[in-house]
C-alpha cells in the first residue's frame, strides 16, 4: 500500500511538470509580436542589438554630467541591450545659450557632435547645457530671451532626435534647491538620463502598441516605479529618490520590440515574468512559512 501512494505521488508530480513544461512551451508559441515599420526596426537593432554603443556627452562648462549618473546609464544598456561593448565620450564645449529651443538644440549638435552611427558603430548623442528649455520658438541668440514658465517649460530632458537627448543641469541644481525637494540632485539626473534613452529605444508606444495597458501623459508609463513615469520628481520628492529602472511593463515591451526587430527570443519574455513570478512568490512563501512557524509555537505551547 506505501509502495502504490509513492508511486501515485511520483505519477502526480511527473505529469504536473510535464504540464509545466508544455504550457511554458505553448505561452512561449502564443506572445504577440509587435508591427514595426523599418525606421522603428533598425532603431531597435542599433540601440539595442549586438553593435558597440558609444556614448557621446557633450557639455557646457558649468553643465558637467554626474559619472555616477552616466555610469548607471551605460550599466542600463548593457542589461537590455545585446552588447556590452558600451563606451563613454566626453568633451567641453562653449557655452551657447541661456535659453533653448529645439532648434538651438539641433544647432548646437550640428556644430560639435564628433561621433555618428554607421554600420559597425551606434551613436548616442547627449548635450548637456546650463540654460533652460523653452517652447517658443525664438532667435535666442540674441537678448532678451523669453524667461520659461513652470506650466509651460519645466524640462529636465528632452529627447529631440532618434539618436540624440538634451540634459538641462540648471535644473537638477538651480530648481531642486530652490523648491527644497529632499533628495539628492545626482538621483534624480540619473532617472532622467535612463528616461531620456527609454525614449530614444521608442518607450512608451512610440512606433507600436504595448499590449500592456501603461501609457499616459503622452510616451509614458503609469506605474510610479517606472522610471518612464511621467512625473518620478513629484511623486518622489517626499519619499525616496527616483526610479532608475524601467518597471514589468516597460521590460515586457523591451523584449518584445527586441523579438519583434529580430532580436531575443520569447524565452526572454517567459524569463522575466518567472523573475517577477519568482519574487512574488518568494513573499508568499515566506509569509506562509513564518505562519506555521507560528502554528508549531502555539500547538507546542498548549500541549505543554
Amino acid at each position: 500500500m506505501a509502495e502504490d501512494k509513492t508511486r501515485f505521488r511520483r505519477t502526480v508530480a511527473f505529469g504536473i511538470i510535464i504540464l509545466l513544461i508544455l504550457g511554458g512551451v505553448l505561452y512561449v508559441w502564443s506572445l504577440p509580436h509587435f508591427d514595426l515599420s523599418e525606421s522603428t526596426q533598425r532603431q531597435i537593432q542599433r540601440y539595442l542589438g549586438d553593435n558597440p554603443i558609444v556614448i557621446e556627452v557633450c557639455h557646457e562648462p558649468n553643465a558637467t554630467p554626474s559619472y555616477y549618473a552616466l555610469y548607471t546609464l551605460q550599466k542600463r544598456m548593457e542589461t537590455y541591450a545585446e552588447t556590452d561593448n558600451i563606451t563613454v565620450f566626453i568633451h567641453e564645449i562653449p557655452k551657447q545659450h541661456d535659453i533653448y529651443t529645439t532648434r538651438d538644440l539641433r544647432i548646437v549638435e550640428a556644430n560639435y557632435r564628433q561621433t555618428f552611427t554607421d554600420d559597425n558603430t551606434t551613436s548616442l548623442f547627449i548635450l548637456y547645457v546650463e540654460g533652460n528649455y523653452s517652447s517658443i520658438r525664438t532667435n535666442s541668440t540674441e537678448p532678451p530671451y523669453p524667461i520659461p514658465t513652470e506650466s509651460q517649460d519645466l524640462v529636465a530632458g528632452l529627447t529631440y532626435s532618434d539618436s540624440s537627448f538634451a540634459m538641462f543641469k540648471s535644473f537638477f541644481t538651480d530648481y531642486i534647491a530652490e523648491h527644497h525637494l529632499p533628495f539628492d540632485p545626482e538621483a534624480y539626473e540619473t532617472s532622467v538620463l535612463v528616461h531620456e534613452w527609454g525614449h530614444i529605444i521608442r518607450l512608451v508606444n512610440i512606433g507600436y502598441e504595448s499590449k500592456f495597458d501603461h501609457q499616459t501623459h503622452g510616451h509614458h508609463s503609469r506605474n510610479p516605479r517606472c522610471v518612464m513615469f511621467y512625473t518620478v520628481m513629484y511623486v518622489y520628492a517626499t519619499t525616496q529618490d527616483p526610479p532608475t529602472d524601467f518597471g514589468f511593463q516597460s521590460q515586457q515591451d523591451i523584449v518584445m520590440l527586441k523579438q519583434s526587430s529580430g532580436l531575443g527570443s520569447g524565452w526572454d519574455i517567459l524569463s522575466y515574468r518567472l523573475d517577477r513570478w519568482k519574487e512574488e512568490i518568494g513573499g508568499i512563501v515566506a509569509g506562509l512559512v513564518l505562519i506555521g512557524l507560528a502554528v508549531t509555537y502555539y500547538r507546542g505551547r498548549k500541549k505543554s
